[in-house]
């Protein structure tokens, strides 16, 4: 299980329920936390924030963001 996944059923939310909040499809958000696709930063951090995390680097290698 991913980080972001972990984060995301620790705070008891659906990949429907985060996918609305950062506004894209649960497909999507699905590939995202199985490492297959990537957020902007944008979109990161409100999946962060949705989810009760302050810091990308609780869950994801920094280097790998693409800006938003």
């Amino acid at each position: 299980m991913t980080r972001l996944r972990a984060a995301r059923l620790a705070a008891g939310l659906s990949l429907s329920q985060v996918a609305t909040a950062v506004g894209c499809t649960r497909s999507m958000l699905s590939l995202v936390e199985r490492g297959q696709a990537n957020l902007s930063q944008r979109k990161l951090a409100t999946y962060l924030r949705t989810v009760g995390l302050d810091d990308v680097a609780d869950v994801i290698d920094t280097s790998q963001l693409i800006p938003a």
